[in-house]
């Protein structure tokens, strides 16, 4: 059987994540939304162009609440990085998805993960409060072995 040359690193075992909501980047970006709210609130306009900014601001906040997999988003439930090397994304209906990694950051506290996702690109925000500490610090290991 020939030998086939893989870009992919093989590990000893497969890394399951579950993707739990953060309850950290749920109030920083509350707080951020809060800041920018009354920075508008400040703002020479007219109360109707006020008003209209801040439901702007208020909606957009709501969809990045809804589609990010770190806040609390229900499509997905665990991400898997297999022996192989592969990405796989599992579902809340129970599918696996195969999902490859366009880039990632990595430091002692946060970890990110920009994964595509059929054609969609999914950002996973790993923090203190949503993966425990061993599992953080096999993925930085293995990540720093990919840079």
């Amino acid at each position: 059987m020939p030998l086939v040359a893989s870009s992919a690193q093989v590990f000893e075992a497969e890394l399951v994540l579950p993707l739990l909501p953060s309850r950290l980047l749920l109030g920083f970006v509350v707080l951020i939304n809060l800041f920018v709210l009354i920075c508008v609130g400040l703002m020479p306009l007219t109360w109707i162009w006020k008003l209209s900014l801040m439901l702007m601001i208020s909606l957009l906040s709501f969809y990045e609440w809804r589609a990010q997999l770190s806040l609390g988003n229900q499509r997905f439930s665990t991400l898997i990085w297999r022996e192989t090397g592969g990405w796989e994304i599992l579902s809340a209906e129970e599918k696996l998805q195969a999902a490859k990694l366009a880039q990632h950051f990595s430091s002692r506290f946060m970890t990110i993960l920009h994964l595509q996702v059929q054609g969609t690109m999914q950002v996973v925000i790993f923090l203190p409060d949503n993966l425990d500490a061993v599992n953080a610090q096999i993925l930085r290991r293995r990540l720093n072995l990919l840079a």
